[in-house]
């Protein structure tokens, strides 16, 4: 993507974003709902059906999980920081194209 907005422009890579959701809208119409284990999906432990899923604070337990979410966060705060950057550059290259 960043090869596309420096040598391309700026609104090529929203274009590249929305190509980029067919194949993954393609990817998950493949997921065959029989090969998905309900269960322990939400917690079940060793194939037996557990009547309580895991809780909200049963995930923050799980040192993985609380890294992942803690790296995710970051992630969308960087995002959002570049956000007025990115609108101040798209709205300087239109002025110029009039």
């Amino acid at each position: 993507m960043g090869l596309i907005g420096y040598f391309l422009s700026n609104r090529g890579i929203f274009f590249f974003v929305a190509m980029l959701a067919v194949p993954t809208i393609l990817m998950l119409s493949l997921i065959r709902p029989q090969e998905i284990d309900y269960d322990m999906a939400r917690g079940a432990k060793d194939g037996k059906r557990d009547a309580n899923p895991a809780g909200f604070t049963e995930l923050l337990k799980d040192r993985r999980l609380l890294i992942f979410m803690i790296c995710a966060v970051l992630f969308h705060f960087a995002n959002a920081a570049m956000l007025p950057l990115l609108g101040e550059m798209l709205a300087i290259g239109k002025g110029r194209n009039r």
